[in-house]
């Protein structure tokens, strides 16, 4: 199978976001937008929010596009900027791991 393209991955997270909002306070509802914020100063989960999103971006991965992919992982930890501080770098953040597992499948 072929990799999933930006716009799949963009589909998924958007759509955990969707399924995570209506869960959160009026005022930690995440934006529905490729540029909105989602951990750090001035952005609306806290870390159990995050928890929760990344949970839920797995599973919306694995369930349009038969993804399996480990979020909260050590590359992830280590960066010197979070993968997780808007939706636009965790897009990123997925297309580069799954570029990695495909190098590393190859």
């Amino acid at each position: 199978m072929s990799s999933p393209t930006r716009d799949q991955v963009a589909n998924c997270v958007l759509a955990a976001i969707d399924t995570l909002n209506p869960q959160l306070e009026s005022d930690r509802q995440i934006e529905r937008s490729l540029t909105a914020k989602l951990f750090g100063r001035e952005a609306p989960l806290d870390s159990l929010g995050l928890v929760n999103l990344i949970v839920t971006v797995e599973e919306q991965l694995s369930d349009d596009l038969d993804v399996t992919i480990t979020l909260a992982n050590e590359k992830a930890m280590s960066r010197r900027t979070s993968p997780f501080r808007s939706v636009d770098v965790l897009i990123d953040f997925i297309l580069e791991m799954l570029s990695d597992e495909a190098k590393a499948a190859a």
